[in-house]
């Protein structure tokens, strides 16, 4: 299992960023990140949750059980094509309503 110290700076390593420019960007308390990167602590439910929420490309999954890829893929939302055909269909009487 992957120290959860190990998993946080291989975290910034992908987010291309430091743990100063992580908490300053995030407001997180100097200490809290410096001591859990350092290994002198280990972070609580509450600060994963906080720094999975803050940064929404981390992936969950791997802060906690080590799991698959540090950061998960975005999906972009597409420019609305699939509700356009929909919208257009309820717009149209129906047949069996003359």
């Amino acid at each position: 299992m992957i120290p959860i110290d190990e998993k946080i700076k291989t975290i910034f390593a992908a987010l291309d960023t430091t743990p100063h420019k992580f908490l300053t960007q995030h407001r997180f308390n100097r200490m809290t990140i410096y001591n859990i990167v350092g290994g002198r602590t280990k972070p609580g439910l509450e600060i994963l949750e906080r720094i999975c929420v803050a940064e929404p490309r981390i992936s969950a999954e791997y802060l906690l059980r080590g799991e698959g890829a540090p950061l998960k893929e975005l999906v972009k939302v597409g420019s609305g094509t699939a509700v356009r055909p929909l919208r257009r269909q309820q717009a149209q009487p129906h047949s069996s309503l003359d």
